[in-house]
């Protein structure tokens, strides 16, 4: 695969920053955006509707549902299988070792 021209002179972790902070902003926009100005109109009443149901038909069992899906979703969950995998970037020449945990002292 061919990169484009600017990616072939920029490091990669400058590249990494940047798109970092890319992704940063369009999430702290976006989140502005629905927490400031679509809250006050019909989405946000619908918003709030879904709330006040969910609310009103709250049950032990989907509670125990939430609170296990939450888990599921936490970040050592995640990130534990990607750290027990052996990445294939360690074997490409020049990979950069992207599944090395800071328990691994290899």
């Amino acid at each position: 695969m061919a990169l484009a021209p600017a990616a072939r002179w920029v490091p990669s972790g400058l590249f990494l920053f940047g798109s970092a902070v890319v992704i940063l902003l369009v999430g702290v926009l976006a989140g502005l955006l629905l927490a400031k100005v679509a809250s006050h109109d019909a989405f946000g009443r619908a918003d709030n509707h879904v709330d006040r149901w969910f609310a009103a038909h709250r049950t032990n069992d989907l509670n125990r549902a939430t609170h296990y899906a939450a888990d599921a979703a936490e970040t050592p969950t995640i990130a534990a299988p990607g750290c027990a995998h052996p990445s294939p970037a360690r074997r490409w020449p020049g990979g950069a070792g992207v599944s090395r945990c800071w328990w691994r002292s290899r």
